[in-house]
């Protein structure tokens, strides 16, 4: 070991051995970072125990050169002040921790969000597609039947016509069927009266045929008449 051996001037501190006399000489030990002299090494000495950094040796050089009673000293930093500061890195590590937890939970219900917007937006784009292609599908299907319908109306129309057209037809025939037999029956009647001046007539006519013209040329002029009995 290149540094001295400490000692001390107190009861407890370390002795000299002997042929040896503790003076103030010298550089500070660990090539002069480790001292107390300063608050700066000071403060640098505390961060080392209580980071726990080969604190060992430093335990022993203060105790050797202040004396034991420095021991309560390590007691408080070692089990005081490192079990606080390594609670104050364990809280900040999980406050980060936590922080970042807390991002990541934002991001993924941000995404969550956006993709339940994105479905619900796909969802009214299939149900306006249904809407449409029911609407569709019911213009068509109205169209249709109404061509069948007119169809129909225009079938039942004919057939009606077509009933009334044979129906009208059957009704002249009746009609003439009637006016026939109504006008044989008169005619049958009218015959019984027309049997004997109907030879006189004729004789009447055919005398009549004959006549004699101013210049003494015969003309033969005959009238036939027609009775309604003959036209029958």
């Amino acid at each position: 070991q290149r540094d001295a051996l400490l000692c001390g001037n107190s009861s407890d501190a370390g002795q000299c051995p002997e042929g040896y006399i503790c003076v103030k000489a010298g550089r500070n030990p660990n090539y002069g970072y480790t001292s107390f002299d300063t608050f700066s090494w000071a403060f640098l000495s505390l961060f080392r125990l209580m980071t726990q950094d080969f604190w060992e040796n430093l335990y022993q050089l203060t105790l050797r050169a202040a004396g034991k009673t420095y021991m309560i000293f390590f007691v408080l930093v070692i089990f005081l002040g490192s079990f606080y500061l390594i609670n104050l890195i364990l809280a900040v590590v999980a406050m980060a921790y936590e922080e970042q937890n807390q991002a990541t939970m934002e991001e993924a219900e941000q995404k969550e969000a956006e993709f339940q917007q994105m479905l619900e937006q796909l969802k009214k784009q299939q149900e306006e597609a249904q809407a449409t292609a029911a609407v569709a599908a019911a213009s068509v299907a109205s169209r249709d039947f109404s061509g069948v319908g007119g169809l129909g109306e225009l079938l039942e129309s004919s057939s009606e016509a077509s009933k009334l057209s044979s129906k009208s037809a059957k009704e002249r025939r009746n009609r003439r069927k009637k006016r026939r037999q109504k006008e044989m029956s008169e005619a049958e009647d009218k015959g019984d009266i027309d049997k004997f001046p109907k030879s006189e007539s004729e004789d009447s006519i055919r005398r009549k045929s004959f006549r004699f013209s101013t210049e003494g040329s015969q003309l033969t002029y005959e009238k036939r008449f027609t009775s309604p009995h003959q036209s029958l």
